[in-house]
Formats: structure tokens, sequence, C-alpha cells
């Protein structure tokens, strides 16, 4: 599909000298929006004002509703719209010239919206996989989240497969828990975010209780696992609470992750001190309660206190505690 490009010295006749130098002017000062090209118009959003072009074999027609056009005048918009729509056309018409993937780029850009709407939808159809992550998009821009939905995916992708014993294989398993967590990062859920970070606590769940059932030596899980924690940090910062409130809440996934996944609480309260003091406390007595034997945690877990006890510079410590923990972890076959 060719579009006709108009000539400068045409444009200038048609919208007049001084017009047309004005146009100029203010050329890439002025934001060219909502911008639609087919074969026989164009329309668009310049400075503001509605554009709109119609196309008469040769020669082209503008209208815009600023107060220089009146809906009928071409201006200085027009002008501007029309040298838009000459590089666009421009552009496809070298793509159409080049490899196939080009070809196919050009055949696309001169599709209108709709139009390639249907095209898509039509691909999809054919790819289960494909169709199944457009429609996990199109649940993340809706105004109200199906939470439900996206939780009971989540612990489809997070179920144990049978077979899964090669790299590839694994990689393959991971990657599309992977892309689950891509659309929650690049989706813009304002006013549930509440609701996201619950749904971003279930998949550390639901992690956790994967990997104590498959082997992962090679750590094919690294890409995704680095997503959650994104996806943990975005949301956790922007719920609001009191220090301790703050600390409890991030304790108590911590404390049962038992695979590492949020790896280190330091990230998680960089502009927090209050909340991390908090979070310290919380563990030195939980620690204590170990000590005096009045709770009782799985040994990774004590382990863990220790450990971040020990390198944290705010966890006042007496030589004697200092010495437990060292003797904890002189247990452990990684210290």
């Amino acid at each position: 599909m060719s579009h006709t490009i108009i000539g400068l010295e045409q444009l200038e006749k048609l919208a007049g000298s001084k017009v047309y130098a004005s146009a100029l002017e203010c050329q890439g000062q002025q934001k060219i929006e909502a911008f639609v090209l087919n074969q026989h118009s164009a329309e668009a959003i310049v400075d503001g004002y509605k554009v709109q072009l119609q196309y008469r074999g040769e020669s082209v027609e503008g209208a815009c509703n600023c107060p220089a056009s009146d809906g009928f005048e071409f201006c200085q918009h027009c002008v501007q719209l029309a040298i838009h729509c000459n590089r666009a056309s421009q552009q496809m018409l070298s793509l159409s010239k080049g490899p196939d993937k080009s070809k196919v780029m050009a055949y696309l850009l001169s599709l209108d919206k709709a139009e390639l709407a249907k095209h898509t939808l039509a691909l999809l159809d054919a790819d289960a996989s494909a169709f199944k992550r457009y429609l996990l998009k199109a649940s993340l821009v809706q105004e109200h989240l199906d939470i439900a939905a996206l939780r009971a995916e989540l612990t489809d992708l997070t179920r144990v497969q049978k077979g899964l014993f090669s790299q590839r294989q694994l990689k393959h398993f991971f990657g599309r828990i992977e892309r689950f967590f891509e659309e929650l990062v690049s989706a813009e859920c304002r006013g549930q975010e509440e609701s996201l970070l619950k749904l971003i606590e279930y998949a550390l769940q639901r992690l956790n209780k994967l990997l104590l059932k498959m082997e992962d030596r090679s750590e094919q899980r690294q890409s995704a696992v680095s997503l959650l924690r994104n996806l943990y940090a975005l949301y956790f910062s922007k719920i609001q609470g009191r220090a301790e409130t703050r600390a409890k809440r991030f304790a108590k996934s911590w404390q049962t992750d038992q695979h590492g996944l949020l790896g280190s609480p330091e990230p998680y309260f960089e502009h927090e001190p209050e909340a991390y003091a908090a979070l310290t406390k919380l563990l030195m007595q939980a620690w204590q309660d170990v000590v005096h034997e009045t709770s009782i945690h799985e040994a990774w877990q004590t382990d863990r206190m220790a450990r971040f006890l020990l390198e944290c510079d705010q966890a006042s410590l007496t030589a004697e505690q200092k010495s437990a923990m060292q003797r904890q972890l002189a247990k452990t076959e990684e210290d």
C-alpha cells in the first residue's frame, strides 16, 4: 500500500509562504500525537490541535480546529502533519524495498489499528502460549485487576512438572514464570499495590515450594528470581505503614524464604532506617527465643538469622551472643 508524498513547494503554495515559513520554524518544537496514516488520509494532534488531511491524487487538503484554520484553511499545523506524513511514507517505501522482514514491517505500518488488531488476533489464535501472554497483558490494563485469576495463573505456572531433567527443559519452564513477572513489572496498576504485593508474596511461597520438589543445580531460575526481587521491592516500597509494621511484614516473608529468593534485607530498607532498625530488633528477639527454646525454628532459619545479625552493623551483640551465633554457623556446610 503506497502513500502520496507531497512536495515541499506544493505545501508552500497550499499554505502560503508566511504560514509555511512559520511551520518550518516550529518544526520539532510542537508535539505530534495520536498519529494515524491511511492510504487516503491522515490525522493527528499537533500542538494540541486536531488536524486532518485528505489525499486527492497527487495533492492534499487539510483542516485543523485551530483559530487560523477554523476547520478550513491549510494552516501551519497542516503543514507540519503533511511533512510528518512524508517522512513516514518515505520510511515505508524504504522498508518495502528491503529484506523480507522489512517488507512485512512496511505492510504492518500501512494497516490501520482495527485491521492490524485482526491480523494480530488471528496469529495469536494459532499460538496458545502467545495468546495466554496477551490475555495476561489485557488483564493487567483493566481498571480493577482480577487478582484471583492472576493467582490461579501463577499457581499453574509454578506447579511441578514431571520429566524436567535437561537444562533446556528447566530454562523453558522458568522462562514462562519469568515472562509472567515481566508483564507485572511493565504494568501500571495504581491503587492496587496492596493486592499486588500479596500476589508477589504468594509467588515467593510458590517458588520456594517448587524448589523443594525439583533439582535446579544450574540455577535456571535466576532471571525469574531477579524479577521477583524487583517486584517485591517495587510494591513493598509503595505500601505505607509504621516502621514496626513494615518490619514484621518483611520478616514474615524473609523467615519463610528457605531458598533465599529475596536475598539480603538491606536493599529493601535503603531509605527506611527506622524500619530496618525495627527489623534488626525483631530478628534479634527471634534469635533470643531460639536460644531460650521458647520458639521452634528450622535449622536454616536459625542459620540465616545468625548470619544476618553477625553482619548487621545495627545489631549490638554481646561477646556471648556472637560466640553462640558463630558456633551455630560452624555447623553448616557453607560456613
